[in-house]
């Protein structure tokens, strides 16, 4: 009787043993398929953040990449887990929409061209007729580039004979100026505030005579890491040479350009990844 309960108990001794080290298993085999899926998703957006580009060092943007592309790879970055890994990816997104501009515009001009040579070739015409076109077409261009100078030296005629105080009420107008809006590249919010396509993380307001008077720069998706990474886009909207001036307090600076004479005031919104909204007005 005494042998019998003693296998018994070492036999659920064992199987104690057996249980214990399959949940240990069953745990560590939880803990790997979570680190595969980090890994994974890192490896991923690593992989589509390339995809963006044409080259190794990240400074062209592979042709037939779209906006829409660089967006939802900055959003599928902007999902990883904080990381040094995730920050050198929102700085390859920001860089991609940085270049989208430039890269949209070379696009559409070689597109252009591509078409024009192709109409040249279905619609070709006799030599005769070819140097009788040329040489309207050089004509037509004198007489505009003829007429574009006389306009151009009759405006600076006026701005000369303009007196001190018509030049001071036009530096005052132009204290809100950061350009006039081409409605045809915005889509209108209300009234008074458009979104830009080009950039749609750029809103503007605008007052009399489709004059910007502010901006403001959405950076909820993919945030800025610094201030510094700010200087660019306030630069992009104000003038090539603005810089900081000085602190207005712990969320807002004074920037001024030499070239425009103007000062700026630009305001930072913060989240826990860094900068995500920043404002830009004349400073009054």
């Amino acid at each position: 009787m005494i042998k019998k309960r003693y296998l018994f108990m070492v036999a659920m001794a064992s199987l104690g043993l057996l249980t214990a080290c399959g949940n240990q298993n069953e745990r560590n085999d939880s803990s790997s398929e979570q680190t595969v899926k980090k890994t994974s998703s890192l490896e991923n957006a690593k992989m589509n953040v390339d995809g963006l580009f044409s080259d190794s060092k990240h400074t062209k943007l592979l042709e037939g990449t779209t906006y829409q592309q660089i967006k939802s790879v900055s959003k599928e970055v902007s999902k990883l887990p904080a990381s040094k890994e995730k920050e050198k990816l929102l700085k390859d997104t920001l860089t991609a929409q940085k270049l989208w501009p430039d890269f949209i515009n070379k696009s559409n001009k070689n597109n252009s061209e591509s078409t024009k040579v192709s109409e040249s070739k279905a619609n070709s015409k006799s030599e005769s007729e070819k140097v009788k076109s040329e040489s309207e077409s050089a004509a037509k261009k004198a007489a505009q580039d003829s007429e574009s100078k006389a306009t151009s030296e009759s405006i600076q005629a006026k701005e000369a004979a303009k007196t001190d105080e018509e030049k001071t009420a036009d530096k005052l107008e132009k204290n809100v100026l950061f350009g006039y809006l081409d409605k045809s590249k915005a889509t209108e919010v209300n009234s008074s505030y458009y979104q830009l396509k080009d950039f749609d993380y750029a809103h503007v307001g605008i007052g009399d005579h489709n004059i910007i008077k502010s901006v403001k720069l959405d950076f909820k998706d993919t945030p800025l890491m610094n201030k510094d990474e700010a200087v660019e886009y306030v630069q992009s909207f104000t003038a090539d040479d603005a810089t900081k001036a000085s602190e207005r307090d712990g969320k807002s600076d004074y920037f001024h350009s030499n070239k425009t004479g103007l000062d700026y005031l630009v305001r930072y919104t913060t989240n826990d990844d860094g900068i995500s909204l920043v404002l830009i007005y004349p400073k009054q």
